[in-house]
């Protein structure tokens, strides 16, 4: 879309592929786990990448408190404000007061949610890069050595200094990348979990659910309400 702006504020929230913006005379990117926001009368070209094309949730709305400037790119890393998009995507907010109040209930959680995602301190560059590098390598298999050569770093250098800005080692922070893309796919798509295993580096549908036993204490199967989503 070419330079663009309007009387109300948007939220990108990308599931798959990637979305490109140009802002204020910067080019950002977002991928699955993250946002970008347009504030009300902020001009913007957006594009989406050609290897990747994007598959993504938007909000347009008007909210009194949202004056303040924004970042115009925010890490969602729970999928919190993609999930509440998508079912504002799926509620008919004509058809009756109810499901109009239960809309804009769901628009104030995304505020507040987004708000606080704002008001967090911000990671590590390390550690920001790193998972920049890892969310568009997911599908790949991804090792120790692949992330410290990106780092630019000697493996034990780049395992210490990791695990002292993020509190965990970096491949138990890539696999809980994983297990987040993964989350995010169930939860706003209707993909199979055979195919949402390979595209989350985690290989077959039986490990994936292994591991969010493991690491979350459910099943995706139990994310799905309607049986054989």
């Amino acid at each position: 879309m070419r330079a663009h702006s309007h009387a109300f504020h948007e939220i990108i929230a990308p599931v798959r592929g990637k979305m490109h913006v140009e802002m204020k005379g910067r080019t950002l990117t977002a991928a699955a786990g993250e946002l970008l926001v347009y504030q009300a009368g902020n001009a913007h070209q957006e594009w989406s990448d050609k290897k990747s094309p994007v598959d993504m949730y938007f909000v347009a709305f008007e909210h009194p408190g949202l004056d303040a400037p924004l970042p115009p790119k925010l890490r969602d890393a729970r999928g919190r404000v993609a999930l509440m998009i998508s079912w504002l995507s799926r509620e008919d907010r004509s058809a009756s007061e109810l499901q109009r109040s239960a809309a804009l209930g769901l628009l104030e959680a995304v505020v507040a949610e987004m708000l606080r995602l704002t008001a967090e301190r911000e990671v590590s560059p390390l550690v920001a890069r790193t998972r920049e590098f890892a969310r568009a390598h997911l599908a790949e298999s991804l090792a120790l050595d692949d992330l410290a050569d990106y780092a630019g770093m000697s493996k034990s250098h780049f395992a210490r200094r990791f695990r002292a800005a993020a509190g965990c080692t970096p491949m138990r922070d890539l696999r809980l990348l994983r297990l987040e893309y993964a989350k995010n796919l169930i939860l706003t798509t209707d993909l199979p979990l055979k195919a949402i295993a390979p595209l989350t580096g985690l290989g077959d549908e039986y490990h994936l659910s292994r591991l969010f036993r493991r690491h979350l204490g459910f099943t995706p199967g139990s994310l799905r309400i309607a049986p054989g989503r």
